[in-house]
């Protein structure tokens, strides 16, 4: 479900921007990246206008010369140099916060968003940097963070009696991290 979401967000800051520019979207790995890219290209099937696809690089053109690249996080140092209108971070737990960091570099220049889909992972960077920051009651708190929360009993497209066996099979910590 979030991922879905993620794309559904993707497709709107591509329609939200009218003169074209460069959004990301961010996987720790090539492998994780897989699943991103298929949502976002069955979600904006009708809005792409072309895709390249050559040495591991993967770009969508749009109708509206908007661009959306899928990238890895594996080598942070690499995502250095473009200036984004946004980033999608999926699964932004299994990043280290220096992706976070220079990602917030790169969307200086067009005052840019970066939203995140994720599986949290305990109480990292995340928590740190994005978490705590969109809590209404957090001492520093951050006008510009939101955080959406939901169990997996709450996801539209899961049958939650299927969630319900999982929950049985998996053990107290991993069940509070998964479901």
């Amino acid at each position: 479900g979030k991922t879905t979401d993620g794309a559904y967000q993707a497709m709107l800051e591509v329609a939200r921007n009218r003169e074209p520019k460069v959004g990301w979207v961010l996987s720790p790995s090539y492998q994780m990246s897989e699943v991103p890219e298929r949502d976002f290209a069955e979600i904006a099937r009708s809005a792409i206008r072309n895709v390249r696809k050559d040495n591991g690089r993967r770009i969508y053109e749009m109708v509206n010369g908007h661009r959306v690249e899928f990238k890895t996080a594996d080598d942070p140092d690499r995502l250095r140099g473009e200036r984004l209108a946004w980033c999608w971070m999926d699964e932004a737990a299994q990043m280290p916060k220096y992706v976070w960091d220079v990602i917030l570099g790169r969307i200086l220049t067009f005052k840019g968003k970066v939203f995140i889909t994720t599986t949290p992972c305990g109480r990292n960077w995340l928590y740190d940097e994005v978490y705590l920051p969109s809590c209404p009651d957090w001492i520093h708190r951050d006008e510009d963070y939101s955080c959406v929360r939901a169990t997996s009993w709450e996801n539209p497209y899961l049958d939650p009696v299927e969630v319900d066996k999982l929950r049985r099979k998996y053990p107290g910590t991993l069940a509070a991290q998964e479901l």
